[in-house]
């Protein structure tokens, strides 16, 4: 069976390729096979699918059977949280947790994480009331209709598109003041559309591939006010169904959940599809999603079962990258939020921002929402923007979160390191308009890009881009390096922990601390072993906290302080300061 799943899915693959490498778009096309589908019991044969990936293994057949599914959908097994005897069934393997520090969250607080692993099929603007979401070429449907009609979605599109036309009939006006610069006491006597970023309602599309994880995460700090949930078809999601059936993430079923944060309005629907044997709500584990009861009449749905989550206007508070939901076999999910309009583009064009046919991974940023006024941009040139470093031949590697390098760059330009800058490699490419790359063109310092995967973390390009340094720097790299990488380089390697060690281990160190209670938060740097986070300390530096603080506060304070504590720990480094002993421990004079 899962030799057939998997040809099939290659030469579906490969057909899609072809159309892609001879620039060809999928437009929509319905045809027979289409129509055929809508003759099948999908919602029955799908619960039937569901019953059986439910039925119990033998043990000793477990982990073939798992490594079988993975060969066939390229699954990564190196990530589950348990070894593969212990999930008792097709199902409980496929809606797997991961291993602590698996999916690094975004800190930014500006940044919207992905909720899923899949790729990015849409993305956009929703400009004005009523506008539509491109399902594929040649055909949309609206927000309104994949929301529902009791949408809060009307009054943001509405407050959005009356803000826009009252700023272009008054221009003057508009420009008046900075809204970055004002108060945020709302003075009465002021226009409040003066006082606020022009705003938007925003869009994405993710397809999860079969192999994907399958649990949604949540994209922000939020409120989730609603519950809305639409009996309907289970059509598949493949490309082919999408460039062929119409209306298709509306005919099936999904759930929706709405609610808001800082910038407004926000909503998640997760869709059902063919073999889902149903949406599961972590916030609401009681909801049965593809009932045997539920009907479906002249192709429309039931009325939506609708549920406001107390305390009303409050509802549930979930945190960036909480899990919220989960599918039982894959689907789609489509987000739609209100944010700032981003400058000249609507996702940002400096690499940091996803693009459309992107492959994500839940808890990675897709895109900021704040918009860079020109004296933040002027400002940040100046103390440096940032790049990697060699000290007397050695390398930092970086991440998105490039406040450790960028803090290192700065100081390495104002003579306060010791050090030469080698080279910079990430695994995260940026273009070559971006300040980091033109810091380091202005610089003459190279700028490798090796993009790595959990099949291949290019352990060896690296190796050979690192012959002939002292010693490597990770400031924020957030890959884990092998044994094997470790006893080849032979040299040392300095990283850096968003979290006071041995605590706090793993990912997450802030929400791990803020969770704890804890009234001292850290960051810590030290020798990188085979072990994770647990090598010879060099430099460790706290900071108070108290019941006051919030988690962002925390991710604030910790940010401060690692880039502190790295560019310490290499200063005490590179004047022959740091002396280890026995495993564990250093003298530092």
């Amino acid at each position: 069976m899962f030799g057939i799943l998997h040809a099939r899915r290659m030469y579906e693959d490969q057909k899609v390729v072809e159309r892609k490498e001879k620039g060809i778009e999928p437009e929509f096309s319905p045809d027979f096979k289409a129509s055929f589908l809508r003759l099948l019991p999908l919602r029955s044969m799908s619960r039937l699918w569901g019953s059986l990936m439910e039925v119990e293994l033998p043990v000793f057949m477990r982990p073939a059977i798992y490594k079988a599914w993975a060969r066939a959908f390229h699954s990564n097994l190196q990530e589950a949280a348990m070894p593969l005897e212990e999930y008792p069934s097709l199902q409980a393997f496929f809606i797997r947790s991961l291993k602590e520090g698996s999916r690094p969250i975004d800190a930014d607080p500006n940044c919207l994480v992905s909720p899923v692993d899949g790729k990015v099929l849409r993305l956009g603007e929703l400009r004005g009331p009523g506008t539509m979401i491109e399902q594929v070429k040649g055909f949309s449907y609206s927000a309104a209709s994949l929301l529902g009609a009791s949408s809060s979605l009307h009054g943001a599109e509405e407050e959005d598109f009356s803000r826009e036309h009252t700023e272009q009939s008054n221009p003057a006006d508009s420009n008046a003041k900075s809204w970055w610069r004002v108060s945020v006491a709302k003075p009465k006597l002021w226009d409040q559309t003066l006082l606020s970023p022009k705003k938007g309602i925003f869009y994405c599309v993710i397809y999860l591939h079969p192999g994907d994880y399958h649990r949604v995460h949540s994209p922000v700090d939020w409120n989730i006010i609603k519950r809305r949930h639409f009996s309907g078809h289970l059509f598949p999601q493949n490309e082919r169904a999408v460039r062929t059936i119409r209306n298709l993430y509306v005919e099936n079923e999904r759930v929706v959940l709405e609610g808001q944060w800082k910038e407004g309005f926000v909503a998640i629907a997760a869709i059902g599809a063919t073999n889902v044997g149903s949406i599961k709500l972590y916030i609401e584990p009681e909801l049965r999603t593809n009932r045997a009861g539920s009907k479906i009449l002249n192709s429309q749905p039931e009325p939506p079962d609708d549920r406001v989550y107390e305390p009303v206007g409050t509802g549930v508070m979930v945190k960036k990258g909480e899990e919220i939901a989960g599918f039982k076999m894959g689907s789609t999910v489509v987000m739609v939020f209100e944010a700032p309009v981003v400058s000249k583009a609507r996702w940002r064009e400096d690499g940091s921002g996803t693009q459309q046919k992107e492959l994500v991974r839940s808890d990675e940023a897709l895109g900021p929402v704040h918009e860079e006024e020109e004296e933040d941009r002027r400002r940040r040139k100046e103390v440096g923007d940032l790049g990697g470093m060699r000290l007397d031949r050695r390398r930092s590697r970086r991440r998105k979160l490039d406040h450790c390098l960028f803090d290192l760059l700065y100081r390495w330009q104002e003579g306060r390191l010791p050090v030469d800058i080698n080279c910079v490699i990430s695994n995260h490419d940026r273009l070559k308009d971006n300040h980091v790359r033109r810091f380091l063109e202005r610089h003459g310092i190279p700028y490798h890009y090796l993009p790595t995967s959990p099949g291949n973390k290019r352990e060896q390009e690296i190796l050979e881009l690192v012959q002939g340094t002292d010693f490597v720097v990770l400031a924020r790299y957030m890959q884990i390096l092998s044994e094997g990488f470790l006893k080849a380089y032979g040299k040392d390697i300095i990283n850096i922990h968003h979290g006071l060690l041995p605590s706090f281990k793993g990912g997450n160190p802030s929400r791990q601390a803020f969770n704890a209670g804890v009234k001292l938060i850290g960051a810590t740097s030290h020798f990188v072993t085979p072990e994770l986070d647990a090598g010879p300390i060099i430099e460790q530096m706290v900071e108070r906290v108290s019941h006051r603080d919030t988690l962002q506060s925390f991710v604030v304070k910790s940010e401060n302080l690692e880039k502190q504590c790295l560019a310490e720990a290499i200063k005490s480094y590179c004047e022959l300061r740091v002396l280890p002993y026995e495993l564990k421990k250093t003298v530092v004079f």
